[in-house]
């Protein structure tokens, strides 16, 4: 039987507006040859707990370790647009977790399962889970998405996570950082 074997995730918070602009602040721009003011962009708030999630696995045929506690985002979004869609992915910033001896475990190892609810909203505000549950990947994976209402929308993912160990991996300590974005109009 192998030794101990600790993985450790790093996460990394990421709340944008959609298009890639950067962190989300609201602003009033007025249109060129137009009196009318464009509409406010929403303002993302975005919290992550715990920052990381570690995994205790010593026995690879006991099936999958779940994570010491489970990943909870919460978010609020201010100057919203009612029916203007909002999403939340998850994505793995690497291919594989890194051993402190240069070990590797493909991120496909750690597998997830996804809940919500929203917290507050008014007029059309919505939340629905997307992809309930799946591994990590390197490629952002949409696992919530909703609609704007008309006044400030909070919601809440939670992920619990779990570590499928095998014979193969050494047993070190392992880390990996996973990205959390929201992206809203």
């Amino acid at each position: 039987m192998k030794g101990w074997l600790a993985i450790a995730f790093s996460i990394v918070v990421a709340g944008q507006l959609m298009g890639g602009q950067g962190p989300a602040k609201s602003k009033k721009v007025l249109v060129t040859g137009s009196s009318a003011p464009t509409p406010f962009l929403a303002t993302v708030t975005l919290n992550v707990s715990p920052s990381a999630v570690n995994f205790a696995a010593s026995n690879p045929i006991g099936g999958p370790v779940a994570g010491d506690s489970p990943l909870t985002t919460s978010f609020t979004l201010t100057n919203t647009t009612n029916n203007a869609t909002w999403t939340l992915t998850i994505q793995a910033l690497g291919a594989n977790l890194v051993g402190t001896t240069g070990d590797t475990i493909p991120v496909g190892a750690i597998s997830y399962t996804a809940t919500g609810s929203m917290l507050a909203g008014g007029g059309k505000a919505s939340l629905n889970i997307d992809n309930a549950s799946g591994v990590l990947s390197t490629t952002a994976v949409q696992t919530a998405s909703g609609k704007e209402g008309n006044k400030t929308f909070q919601g809440q993912v939670t992920y619990t996570l779990a570590f499928t160990d095998n014979w193969s991996y050494v047993p070190t300590t392992y880390t990996q950082t996973v990205a959390l974005t929201l992206t809203a109009p």
